[in-house]
């Protein structure tokens, strides 16, 4: 379900320690810019990868924090059926992170053949219990971006 957009239709770059440490190099250069000004609030490490970025999520972590000690630092889960509480236990870091939340029923046939209303009942049912086991004390925040 890769829907990544690339100048040579390369999207693997997961695979590939040149371009993880290039995405690094680009995440300290932002970072090191716009730590101090007054209205950066966070920074995403990287929007819906397709594979696990906990190893840069990680990293990336670091270097936010080597930059700024208190900005929120967002990571998100694998696009597709991916299950966020395993950013949870990742223990990427402890201070201000935040867990990006995508539900794409758009994506999914189960969801077909439902009414909006029907689409909207079972995010209410269906994810709540998902979305309470995410919401525990010791656990990041985690900010429910879209529903479509």
């Amino acid at each position: 379900m890769e829907h990544s957009a690339s100048r040579d239709g390369f999207v693997d770059w997961p695979t590939s320690e040149d371009y993880i440490s290039k995405t690094l190099d680009v995440i300290d250069s932002l970072a090191a810019r716009y730590a101090t000004h007054p209205a950066l609030l966070e920074i995403e490490l990287l929007n819906e990868p397709s594979a696990t970025a906990v190893p840069l999520d990680q990293q990336g972590y670091k270097i936010v924090r080597k930059h700024s000690p208190m900005d929120y630092v967002i990571v998100c889960q694998r696009i597709g059926n991916a299950d966020p509480t395993e950013l949870y236990q990742a223990n990427i870091g402890f201070t201000n992170v935040v867990v990006d939340l995508h539900y794409y029923n758009l994506f999914d046939s189960f969801f077909s053949n439902m009414s909006p209303d029907d689409n909207i009942q079972f995010i209410y049912k269906s994810r709540e219990g998902q979305l309470q086991q995410l919401t525990v004390q010791t656990a990041p925040l985690f900010l429910l971006v879209r529903n479509s």
